[in-house]
């Protein structure tokens, strides 16, 4: 410390910094053009997701495990980011002193004293309320735009080179992009799981009639003592049967409709589609 007290002081900062520094995610220059298109992106593909499963049923059973995994993430990461501001701010850990140096920075709250050299810095990212600099381990000089003048926060852009930032910023991007994904796919797939459930739930067949076997029905077919056949859903096959002294209605399920559709034109059996 004696050795701080004996360089040049090039700038000193004194600020509190605000709830939003801590708890939403800042995006270098490179990631923010990229994030708006990626979430248009990824609303197309939710839009055409939730077709599918309009289509096929089973589709949204799929990712069962993994939207779980996803979901107790997202929220355990939530609770903690905000139990960690919590600490800070009870803690005073949010008003901060920043010394800038010619090769470093010293960085002073009530609890903390901390110097990080230039050369280890990684990379900086801004957005228009605040600007921070990103070190090893997750550390970080975060800098609130609105209490600091515009040579200040020229001086902290530039500690970090211009080739390492575009180098590191590629490095960042990839995994907001990942991020991105991997949350919105949860999005989507909860949308799509309720979409699913209600569109199943219009399309349930609740069956009024006795159930047989296929094979039974097409051998019944085949001898012609089936008439007036109800194909519902692609599904299940609602039929009378002509074989006792009183015609009685039946139903069963049938995995190829296409099939038996084929087979009953081809022995004249009348049948209809719901």
């Amino acid at each position: 410390m004696n050795n701080d007290t004996e360089k040049e002081v090039i700038h000193e900062i004194n600020m509190c910094l605000p709830k939003y520094c801590y708890l939403k995610t800042l995006y270098g220059k490179t990631s923010r053009k990229f994030v708006l298109p990626m979430r248009i992106i990824l609303f197309i593909i939710a839009i055409e997701w939730l077709i599918l499963i309009c289509l096929d049923k089973e589709y949204f059973k799929i990712g069962i495990p993994f939207a779980i995994i996803i979901i107790m993430i997202t929220i355990l990461s939530f609770i903690t980011v905000r139990k960690n501001y919590k600490k800070i701010h009870a803690a005073k850990e949010d008003c901060i002193t920043y010394t800038f140096y010619s090769d470093s920075v010293k960085v002073k709250t009530p609890t903390i004293e901390a110097v990080y050299k230039y050369d280890t810095a990684e990379y900086f990212a801004e957005d228009k309320k605040r600007l921070s600099v990103i070190f090893p381990l997750n550390r970080s000089v975060t800098i609130d735009k609105s209490q600091c003048a515009e040579e200040k926060l020229d001086f902290i852009r530039n500690i970090v080179p211009e080739e390492k930032q575009k180098k590191t910023e590629k490095k960042t991007l990839i995994r907001h992009i990942i991020g991105l994904i991997l949350h919105s796919l949860v999005v989507i797939y909860m949308a799509a799981t309720i979409i699913a459930y209600f569109y199943l739930e219009k399309k349930r067949y609740n069956p009024e009639y006795p159930s047989t076997t296929y094979e039974s029905f097409m051998g019944c077919l085949e001898h012609g003592t089936i008439t007036d056949v109800v194909i519902i859903n692609d599904k299940y096959v609602e039929y009378t049967y002509t074989g006792y002294e009183e015609d009685e209605r039946f139903y069963t399920t049938c995995d190829d409709t296409d099939e038996l559709i084929e087979k009953m034109n081809e022995l004249d059996v009348d049948w209809e589609k719901e």
